[in-house]
């Protein structure tokens, strides 16, 4: 068993008994940890780095965007 799997087995007790009131995040959490045991953990790195690079891509692009607006309003007002 690998350290993975043993904290999900370990972390199950309590999990359940606080689905009361937080169903929605319990059985998310419920199906994440069941695909992390079925599928492996280098299938969750790899889901989460690609995540991570598509969000750090779009942030990139939309700072761009307003760097170019803020220069070129500056550009507006400095060099007339």
């Amino acid at each position: 068993m690998t350290d993975i799997q043993r904290a999900i087995k370990e972390s199950l007790p309590r999990l359940i008994e606080g689905i009361k009131g937080d169903e929605r995040n319990v059985i998310l959490t419920l199906a994440r940890m069941w695909q992390t045991v079925s599928k492996g953990i280098d299938s969750e790195v790899t889901v989460f780095v690609n995540h991570m690079e598509n969000s750090i891509e779009l942030l990139i692009l939309h700072k761009r965007e307003q760097f170019l607006e803020m220069k070129s309003q500056y550009s507006q007002f400095c060099c007339r």
